[in-house]
């Protein structure tokens, strides 16, 4: 019991001074839109009324509907930012309800996730992927109460449950492939959205200082060290490579890129293709202590740019982004020691239940990780970017506090 109220109460207190610095963070960033990417690409898509398979053709006409409306940023962004933060507390609490009857856990659950770092920036940027995380946590609590999470029988409403999220399911299929329908292929200036792409960026680009074979890049009058010296980047094989090839050959671009694929792509390079992708994967799987590690210096990732431009305004952001990631990482360490515990150390097991921490809801939680890591380390920029990685952020303190929320601990 005593562990049980340390635990409890030491997440409360966390999550207040957390919920403290957001507030601050808040009030200093309300009127400001980010320089980042993201941002522009929608801003300038709303301005035009179009925007290529890699946007939400959706929230790009929400966007220019608060633009027709307002005179200037500085009023269009806290318009934004409140509806984001409205639609996002609402789906934060029916998740956080779902998780425990506690009232006050279910508070602190809620406030921890909202006034997160990794997933408030997102709320405050001018980007769907808040939207994205909030309705997925929505979908979670749909049919779920504490019972369901813990219990391992199947409940008479099973189907009904099944049948609210197979209708979802459906519902997302539809919705993406009208957005891929209304989407206008490259009017972003980037190549098109396909398998072979995504291959060319996992396993070719970042070796292409090492490939010596330049046929294709001398025929499209590129300087082949120009490239080279862009290996690393992502966004300049999306953005200038791929369509420089599509320009020059044409419809037979895509077999140029299905070339350089098939002869130095995975099979060639299979062992170290292997172990360099378990590494992105890992580190989305870990992003709590990823995100502290780049801030050392170590791996690849944009978080450096995103942490410049997080605390660009106001006086506390620094301590709050800090703050934020130890409580994270803090608690991340702690899952995984109580998880690796309980499954190696008879002692822990003789004091801790196995299905305290084993249970549907842990189980599940660790699977969503994992799928959403080997998805983003494929389909998204290479380069570890935390706003693809919000539910890693959250769900590791969680995780940790699931099995303190039960009367069944003692």
């Amino acid at each position: 019991m005593f562990i049980k109220k340390t635990a409890r109460y030491t997440f409360v207190l966390l999550t207040a001074i957390q919920l403290a610095l957001a507030i601050v963070w808040v009030v200093s960033n309300i009127t400001v839109v980010p320089d980042l990417a993201v941002c522009r690409e929608y801003i300038d898509a709303a301005n035009r009324r179009v925007c290529d398979e890699y946007m939400n053709y959706f929230y790009m006409y929400f966007v220019r509907f608060i633009l027709l409306h307002t005179s200037t940023m500085s009023t269009f962004a806290p318009i934004l930012y409140l509806f984001q933060l409205v639609f996002a507390t609402a789906c934060v609490v029916s998740f956080a309800k779902s998780l425990t009857n506690d009232l006050l856990m279910s508070f602190t659950i809620g406030f921890f996730i909202i006034s997160n770092p990794f997933f408030l920036s997102t709320i405050m940027q001018v980007s769907p992927v808040s939207i994205y995380i909030s309705v997925f946590l929505w979908v979670i609590s749909i049919g779920v109460d504490e019972s369901l999470l813990r219990e391992k029988q199947i409940y008479g409403n099973a189907l009904g449950r099944i049948a609210k999220w197979g209708s979802f399911i459906l519902i997302v299929i539809g919705l993406m492939f009208v957005n891929n329908k209304l989407a206008t292929p490259q009017s972003m200036g980037r190549c098109e959205r396909t398998l072979k792409c995504y291959e060319l960026q996992r396993f070719v680009w970042p070796h292409f200082s090492e490939i010596t074979y330049t046929f294709y890049l001398e025929q499209t009058g590129y300087d082949s060290s120009v490239a080279h010296a862009n290996y690393l980047s992502s966004e300049y094989m999306w953005d200038t490579f791929v369509p420089s090839l599509y320009e020059h050959y044409g419809d037979a671009g895509k077999e140029v890129v299905e070339r350089y694929v098939d002869e130095f792509g995975f099979t060639i390079r299979k062992k170290d293709n292997i172990i360099e992708w378990s590494k992105d994967i890992l580190s989305y799987f870990f992003a709590p202590y990823t995100i502290m590690a780049n801030e050392d210096g170590k791996g690849f990732s944009k978080t450096g740019k995103l942490y410049s431009e997080f605390t660009k305004h106001g006086p506390l952001s620094s301590l709050y982004w800090k703050f934020s990631d130890m409580f994270t990482a803090f608690f991340t360490a702690y899952s995984v020691i109580g998880l690796v515990s309980l499954l190696f150390i008879k002692k822990v097991k003789r004091y801790v239940g196995m299905k305290l921490f084993f249970n549907r809801f842990s189980l599940n939680a660790l699977m969503f990780t994992f799928v959403f890591s080997l998805y983003i380390s494929f389909f998204t920029l290479r380069g570890f970017d935390y706003r693809n990685a919000v539910w890693m952020c959250i769900i590791w303190p969680i995780l940790f506090l699931f099995p303190f929320l039960s009367d069944d601990y003692r």
